[in-house]
């Protein structure tokens, strides 16, 4: 999240670009793969997890004056129970919290109880099949639409 791209880009760096091509942004959707839960091969541990959205969020609150909303998509997995996704959806969640204008946006919720032809399994249990993918859009469509009104 934090760590460049082959582009030499961070999120930071991606929302600094954004800010300087679009102008005023209203909202900000942060919907990271299941594998962006990780830090290479080895998985970022709560810590460092909380620390990396904090400055993705920091880069987007440069000021008390800037209210852009942020809505952060959290992390769902096949199998609902998943510990990896309920340690990083608490994270989410907890640091969601710290910023007034941000808010989490439930998919995990959304997406469960799921329907298997939502997911590409058992041959891969963390990615979605383009009916999954085609419901979380919507979903996220759907969210966004309700803020702006």
């Amino acid at each position: 999240m934090t760590t460049a791209d082959t582009n030499s880009k961070t999120v930071p760096n991606n929302i600094s670009d954004a800010r300087t091509l679009l102008g005023s942004v209203q909202v900000w959707v942060m919907a990271l793969g299941t594998n962006n839960t990780s830090g290479g091969v080895v998985p970022l541990n709560t810590t460092d997890f909380g620390n990396a959205m904090r400055a993705i969020l920091d880069a987007i609150y440069t000021s008390g004056a800037v209210t852009d909303r942020v809505l952060w998509v959290n992390t769902a997995f096949y199998d609902p129970a998943s510990a990896r996704s309920t340690n990083y959806n608490l994270v989410i969640n907890t640091v969601i919290a710290e910023y007034p204008h941000a808010q989490v946006l439930n998919w995990h919720s959304s997406i469960h109880p799921r329907d298997d032809a939502d997911w590409i399994y058992p041959a891969d249990g963390v990615h979605m099949t383009t009916q999954g993918y085609t419901k979380r859009d919507q979903f996220i469509a759907a969210q966004v639409g309700t803020l702006l009104g």
